[in-house]
């Protein structure tokens, strides 16, 4: 195991705010099973608790900003549906990689969300986190303890995004999200090797075992991240050919259709227009 952890006492790394919170999610049925058979919370809502936010916000307490969930790993499949089997309602995800249910959280909707996805199955808390795709979600809770990432008080307190892992397909919209909805200001310097990577197998659609619908939302999160600012001109060449723009030149005139990184690296010309 590469990445360094520190562990903390729960109550002593929270603000009596995000402690408080904590203890209100206990009282959610399947979340407090699940806990309390060997299952772990990680990613986005232990972050939110680490940083002493409300989780009002975490689950959608402003409508312009996407609900987070709970999601938590077992050490097994088996594991992961037994702690499912004292629930009734839970579905398989769209996502295809957890099984969830819905709860609620000071009068809001949350989605409860047990990771059963052998791919996606750890032996240990330390192991999950690791291959996290953001040291920034690389916190984790057990009933009594916080698992937190060695440099993971930096990054934030610089409002820095490190990305460690550059496999998924979601990865380019998950930058979007914590760079715009979760109060991340940048990418950090050391994360342009995994951006590029990423990058390169999004313009191929490079990922094993990955269905066309979770590809689905590859041009919208790269032409996101590239208005965003964060797609160095040399990267861009990796999409010539690959996605259209249509520019109309005037209310009435002709729609023209341009390759979309020929024309964001700068060459806007004919020769730029595509056959359709």
């Amino acid at each position: 195991m590469s990445q360094k952890f520190i562990y903390k006492s729960i109550e002593s790394s929270l603000t009596p705010e995000s402690h408080a919170d904590f203890l209100c999610l206990l009282k959610i049925p399947a979340i407090a099973n699940a806990l309390d058979m060997g299952g772990w919370i990680a990613g986005g809502l232990p972050r939110q608790l680490l940083l002493g936010l409300p989780l009002t916000e975490y689950f959608g307490g402003d409508s312009n900003v996407r609900a987070g969930d709970v999601d938590i790993f077992f050490a097994s499949v088996d594991e992961a549906n037994r702690a499912a089997a004292f629930e009734k309602d839970f579905q398989p995800s769209w996502g295809g990689f957890a099984i969830e249910t819905q709860a609620r959280f000071a009068h809001r909707a949350l989605k409860v969300q047990f990771v059963n996805h052998p791919d996606k199955i750890y032996k240990s808390v330390e192991s999950s986190l690791e291959n996290f795709d953001f040291l920034n979600c690389m916190v984790g809770l057990t009933r009594d303890k916080l698992i937190v990432a060695e440099g993971w008080h930096e990054v934030e307190s610089a409002k820095l995004l490190k990305i460690c892992n550059a496999t998924s397909p979601f990865l380019g919209s998950r930058i979007n999200k914590y760079l715009t909805e979760r109060g991340l200001e940048n990418i950090s310097a050391d994360s342009q090797e995994n951006l590029t990577a990423w990058l390169c197998r999004a313009s191929n659609q490079d990922y094993n075992g990955v269905t066309q619908k979770h590809a689905a939302g590859l041009e919208y999160a790269v032409k996101k991240l590239e208005d965003l600012g964060h797609i160095k001109r040399e990267d861009l060449l990796f999409f010539i050919g690959k996605y259209k723009e249509h520019i109309k030149e005037s209310a009435y005139g002709e729609t023209k259709v341009f390759d979309w990184a020929l024309r964001r690296i700068g060459k806007s010309t004919s020769n730029n227009l595509m056959n359709v």
